[in-house]
């Protein structure tokens, strides 16, 4: 299993983002990118699943799975809350693969997706890309492996960035 530079493997990357996605940071750099995106959420909520031990009682013992809730902004203002089951695939996909993105970026870490070009849309898929390239949004030299069949990607990566395989 590869690892990496502080020792973990990186599934234990992906384990620690997902311990520490509470952490605001992470949290404001996620909803920012998708206003950026433009899918209409405003904020996101996070609420911890009640467990039940039986009909009458529930536990919250912390480790209970985490749902996630988008605020959505409509015609006069009206607010609404989302469960992830109301969210197009596209707009979960980029849930996820922002919130490991960010993470990465944030610890300076690698993180990799085959066939990312799938999950999201193409302009959002470069957007993506384009933060591993800017020092300001990548401070800690955090790198991404990717597989695609996207031919325009190359037009924002440098030629030392692209690797072309054939199977």
């Amino acid at each position: 299993m590869e690892t990496e530079p502080f020792g973990g493997s990186l599934a234990d990357i992906h384990n620690m983002h997902f311990v520490r996605y509470n952490d605001s940071v992470i949290k404001k750099r996620v909803s920012k990118l998708l206003k950026v995106a433009d899918l209409g959420i405003v904020e996101i909520l996070e609420e911890k699943d009640k467990r039940k031990l039986n009909e009458n009682k529930s536990v919250d013992d912390g480790i209970g799975e985490r749902e996630f809730l988008f605020v959505h902004k409509g015609k006069g203002n009206v607010v609404r809350r989302f469960i992830p089951s109301m969210e197009s695939s596209g707009t979960l996909k980029l849930f996820k693969i922002a919130s490991r993105i960010l993470y990465a970026l944030e610890i300076g870490s690698v993180v990799a997706y085959d066939e990312m070009d799938m999950a999201i849309h193409p302009d959002l898929f470069k957007l993506l890309i384009q933060l591993f390239n800017g020092s300001r949004s990548n401070p800690h030299n955090a790198q991404i492996l990717f597989t695609c069949h996207t031919p325009s990607i190359c037009e924002i990566m440098r030629a030392d960035q692209i690797w072309f395989a054939q199977k």
